[in-house]
């Protein structure tokens, strides 16, 4: 469980998501948090399936899955180290009622973060007081949306562009479409950046900027 205070990867290199700017940019701002090696980040996980299969009685459970990426990489997404604190069983997708049903574990993760817990640590023989960070949900668009409230669906759908989103409306379709929205994401420098030619005809991307249509 200490592993990731321990071990360095090589400079340059990602084996596991310590090595990442995200967690290195947690562990600065919440430097209290990391000053205990042994504290515990984990990320959760969600999608619905159908149990009964494609042509079985119409039914919908969403699972929600906890990894622990304390541990070394070879083992953090082992099926024996990742556990379900929540299922969530029904006729249908729980959809906008998701963040509801989530209630009790999203408190528990609140306490586990912000209060910590006594544990005993077997190690060292000794006790110690115990924090819990969320690090990342992990889920597709869909269930993306209901975790995080933002409606993945009409032409503010990207989390990411918001209203400065470069979609349009298809009149034929009576839809929004994102075609060569993908460009504006490039670096300046990039080659493909201001191809009028190759993408949408006409069209550039002017540097940090997207464009209205």
């Amino acid at each position: 469980m200490t592993w990731h205070q321990r071990t360095r990867t090589r400079p340059g290199w990602m084996a596991h998501p310590r090595d990442g700017e995200s967690w290195k940019d947690f562990d600065a701002t919440f430097s209290d948090f990391a000053a205990e090696e042994r504290n515990v980040r984990v990320g959760l996980c969600t999608d619905g399936f159908s149990p009964f299969g494609q042509f079985g009685h119409s039914y919908s459970s969403w699972p929600v899955m906890m990894c622990v990426y304390s541990l070394p990489p070879g083992i953090c997404m082992k099926e024996a180290f990742v556990f379900m604190p929540l299922i969530i069983p029904g006729s249908k997708s729980p959809g906008r009622a998701f963040d509801v049903l989530l209630r009790p574990l999203v408190d528990e993760l609140n306490e586990l973060c912000s209060v910590s817990v006594n544990v005993w640590d077997s190690h060292r023989q000794q006790n110690f007081q115990l924090r819990v960070a969320l690090m990342w949900t992990i889920s597709d668009f869909p269930a993306y949306g209901m975790l995080s409230g933002w409606s993945t669906h009409g032409r503010l759908s990207c989390p990411y562009c918001m209203e400065k989103t470069g979609s349009f409306w298809l009149k034929e379709r009576k839809k929004h479409s994102w075609f060569d929205c993908h460009r504006t994401f490039l670096p300046d420098n990039h080659e493909y950046k201001n191809k009028t030619r190759a993408f949408k005809k006409g069209r550039t991307f002017p540097p940090n900027m997207q464009q209205k249509r």
